[in-house]
This record gives C-alpha cells, sequence and structure tokens, in this order.
C-alpha cells in the first residue's frame, strides 16, 4: 500500500537531525561557531513587529541567508535546498527534519529589509570569519 504524502511528512518529521548528520560536514561544523546570540542581539527590535503575531526565529533567516550567500544561490534555489538538505536545516536552528520550506521569499525579502545594510553587512561578516576558520 501507498503511504500518504502526510504519512511521508510524518515519518520524516520524527528524524532529529543531529541523528543522522555527520558531525564532519562544514555545515554542521559551521552552525557551532557562528554566533548566532549576536544577530539574536543585533536583529531583534528590527525583526519584531507589533503587526505580525509571530516572526520567524531569527537563527533561522539569518542562517537563510548565511547559506544563500556562501552557496551564490536565488532564493528560490534555497529554499528547494533548505527542503532537500538535512545540513542546511541543522545550520539554520531546526531540530527536526521536514519536508516544508521554512518559510517563503516574500519572508526573506522582509528579513533583509527589517535588518537593513547594516545587518546584511554583520551578516557578511560573520561568513568571512567563519569561512576564514574552515578554509578547505
Amino acid at each position: 500500500m501507498k503511504e500518504s504524502v502526510m504519512d511521508c511528512k510524518r515519518h520524516f518529521s520524527s528524524w532529529k537531525i543531529e541523528d543522522v548528520v555527520s558531525s564532519r560536514n562544514k555545515l554542521y561544523r559551521l552552525a557551532n561557531v557562528v554566533r548566532w546570540s549576536e544577530f539574536e542581539k543585533a536583529f531583534f527590535s528590527a525583526w519584531a513587529d507589533d503587526n505580525v503575531v509571530e516572526r520567524l526565529p531569527i537563527r533561522l533567516m539569518a542562517g537563510l541567508l548565511m547559506v544563500k550567500h556562501m552557496r551564490r544561490m536565488t532564493d528560490e534555489g534555497l529554499l528547494c535546498q533548505f527542503v532537500e538538505n538535512p545540513y542546511i536545516q541543522y545550520f539554520c536552528g531546526k531540530e527536526y527534519f521536514t519536508v516544508e520550506e521554512p518559510c517563503d521569499v516574500t519572508e526573506l525579502t522582509d528579513f533583509r529589509h527589517s535588518i537593513g545594510e547594516q545587518g546584511l553587512n554583520m551578516i557578511a561578516e560573520e561568513i568571512f570569519r567563519v569561512s576564514d576558520i574552515f578554509e578547505d
């Protein structure tokens, strides 16, 4: 009997990412040295919005932008890769594997707009710092 799409989603969403990825992977290692708390402090007031009931986590949004720039992807390509790649999900702070896109393109645009040029520069500086640590 064929599994339904919902059954597949339930099955995959029970996978704890850390149990199925290699700690030798570059994104896995980078996830553990990025200064996520600095992004939280710097972006919290800009990303918080009284008109939006619940914003997506800063770790997720900053992580997505970092991967996008490190891998030279479009927003759309990034979201497709997120669904397929547990390492990207782990890097972005997800605990369990998901087959759902984390957001839509407009939310990435909103995040970039909210953090402004200063926030984007902060992300670029962190990419440079961590890339230097794990030079291949």
